[in-house]
């Protein structure tokens, strides 16, 4: 049975969008906690969840919002203010994840380890997709672009090296998109972002800002877990263009950060999408063309020396 002994006051963020029976598990996953959360705050786009969020009135507090454009870094800023001062933690979440019972309790341990007004995040543990066990092609790739590093780092390049295989408490420069922030360090949150379809790199560019402030650390018994398994195969060629320019944004925008760096991996990853695009030769080399197209245009845009906002609103789409 759930109890309410915590030090501090947890809440839940999820953005979602046309995933209802994805969105319904998750909740389901919430109703089984050790520790009594807040409030769920669910944003929500596309087609309508009313029915989902009745289901679980009687079990969660639950406050849902539904915005008329998506967009995920929309949907987390609106959500964002829904929480008032009497919630001392935020638990970002994906309508595709499900929770473990002692999330909540394992991070209360956390924070009272590491007390203080310092710690501002804390990354959790999902397990390693297929592309971050890697085989042999892939790690080559790694390497040689360099796109290998220590657990958490952020390479001079703007590459964010995974932290999911340590085993320990570990402090990072970065967290992922489900996260646990301190209330207090979301005042800001991506306040000046255009409003991209696809938002990639968001949860580096906004986590590396505030590390820079405070620590942030990964907790790998913090368990979540995708409800369904990952693919291995990257032919959204939309999202990658989005990836690559919002990542060109981050370089460009710290200055400790090596844009010529970012180029020679931007041909590491080039290799990497095709080698995982799936459908044949044919799609693979048109994942090529594509793929390196891109490197050609952030190199022009380096030697024009074109502001990195202006970047993305010459190439990025608008949200839906």
């Amino acid at each position: 049975m759930a109890y309410n002994s915590a030090v501090n006051s947890f809440g839940v963020l999820v953005a979602t969008r046309n995933r209802p029976d994805h969105l319904r598990r998750l909740l389901s996953s919430l109703t089984a906690l050790d520790l009594v959360i807040s409030r769920v705050v669910i944003v929500s786009s596309g087609k309508a969840i009313d029915e989902v969020i009745q289901a679980f009135s009687n079990k969660l507090v639950i406050s849902h919002s539904h915005l008329t454009s998506g967009g995920q870094v929309r949907q987390k800023m609106h959500g964002i203010k829904q929480f008032d001062s009497e919630t001392d933690w935020i638990l970002f979440l994906d309508d595709d994840l499900l929770v473990s019972t002692s999330i909540f309790t394992q991070a209360e341990q956390i924070i009272a380890n590491h007390c203080g007004p310092t710690l501002q995040g804390i990354g959790l543990s999902l397990p390693m997709t297929k592309t971050e066990k890697q085989n042999n092609i892939l790690k080559f790739f790694s390497r040689v672009f360099c796109l290998h590093g220590k657990p958490g780092k952020i390479l001079t390049n703007g590459h964010a090296v995974s932290y999911s295989k340590s085993q320990s408490v570990i402090p990072t420069q970065w967290l992922n998109g489900a996260s646990l922030w301190r209330r207090d360090s979301l005042i800001h949150y991506q306040s000046d972002f255009i409003e991209a379809k696809y938002s990639a790199y968001e949860d580096v560019i906004f986590s590396y800002a505030v590390g820079k402030n405070g620590t942030l650390l990964y907790a790998p018994d913090c368990v979540l877990a995708f409800q369904e398994e990952q693919p291995d195969d990257v032919s959204n060629y939309e999202a990658f263009h989005s990836a690559s320019y919002w990542r060109f944004y981050f370089v460009r925008t710290n200055s400790e950060l090596s844009v010529l760096g970012l180029l020679w991996s931007q041909i590491g990853r080039s290799l990497d999408f095709t080698y995982r695009t799936s459908g044949g030769l044919r799609q693979r080399i048109k994942a090529f063309a594509s793929s390196m197209s891109i490197f050609f245009d952030l190199v022009l845009f380096t030697i024009l020396r074109t502001e990195p906002l202006k970047v993305l609103k010459l190439r990025l789409k608008r949200a839906d």
